[in-house]
């Protein structure tokens, strides 16, 4: 339903347990023909699920979808346009999201690319800080160059590891062009309650859901610092991949650290301050 109609849509099914799934998406694909069905003979999990369809791409510009989300007729085209009208270098457009429970209830909306509103910076090593200290997960749900999503070969979600967080992805797609985020929300994540407010949370700041840190038990207080820990050495291993010269990965890396850091301190207290100015109204989305 895309206003945009030029697209090619790989379906990579994870080997979901559902057959109804199959039935679904072979009618689909055989009533389009912009449409490509793919059955996993297992499943892959996520990363390599995201490679696949990657890989399976040709055009020269790229959008992963998660099943459970869906984007207003306008997306593609908005994002398109966007990429036309880009004074410089840009890799990926996204617009904003809408947060939605499991049952399609509405979440209080809240934007969470304040940050991205502009191009971040004119040079690499500024533009890599800038996502570190700013990115947030839903920029990969964005419109790609799809060369941009290829580092030395190789699928940037490579560079993802055990934490699952895309920071270190998003440092590699920052150091070959601009990210930009859209102020008008174009799609909907559906996601449990618990994750809607963490997101939440992150962007407007106050207490975490589970109130102060202090009351909490000793091993959240462990894997958080686990996590963050391993987060450092993801980014800086994808720093140090870049093309970024030693000097600037070292100041990035450094970036990166302390970033880390504060946001392990705010999360183990459970109270941040606000870093972006809350929205509190949800905005109406383009026709």
């Amino acid at each position: 339903a895309q206003t945009y109609q030029n697209l090619e849509i790989i379906i990579s099914d994870n080997a979901s347990p559902d057959p109804a799934v199959e039935i679904l998406c072979r009618e689909i694909a055989n009533a389009d023909s912009r449409v490509r069905y793919v059955r996993q003979s297992q499943n892959l999990g996520p990363m390599p699920n995201f490679e696949f369809v990657l890989q399976a791409a040709s055009a020269d510009y790229f959008l992963w979808a998660a099943d459970d989300d869906w984007i207003e007729p306008s997306f593609v085209q908005t994002c398109m346009d966007a990429h036309a009208a880009a004074e410089t270098a840009t890799v990926l457009v996204t617009p904003e999201a809408w947060y939605e429970t499991p049952d399609g209830a509405d979440f209080p909306y809240f934007a969470e690319g304040e940050a991205l509103r502009q191009s971040l910076a004119d040079t690499m090593e500024n533009r890599v800080a800038s996502v570190i200290r700013h990115g947030f997960g839903n920029l990969i749900y964005g419109v790609f160059k799809r060369p941009a999503l290829f580092h030395r070969g190789q699928p940037l979600t490579q560079w993802i590891g055990r934490t699952h967080n895309e920071l270190p992805f998003f440092a590699l797609a920052a150091a070959k062009g601009q990210i930009l985020s859209l102020p008008t929300p174009l799609w909907h994540k559906r996601a449990p309650a618990h994750v809607c407010r963490s997101a939440q949370w992150e962007r407007e700041g106050g207490w975490k859901s589970l109130g102060p840190g202090l009351l909490r038990p000793r091993h959240i207080f462990v894997s958080q610092r686990k996590y963050h820990r391993d987060l450092g050495m993801e980014i800086t291993q994808a720093v140090r991949d870049s093309d970024l010269l030693a000097y600037e990965q070292d100041r990035v890396i450094a970036v990166a650290q302390h970033t880390i850091w504060r946001h392990w301190r705010v999360t183990a207290i459970g109270w941040k301050p606000s870093i972006t100015s809350p929205a509190s109204a949800k905005p109406m989305a383009s026709a």
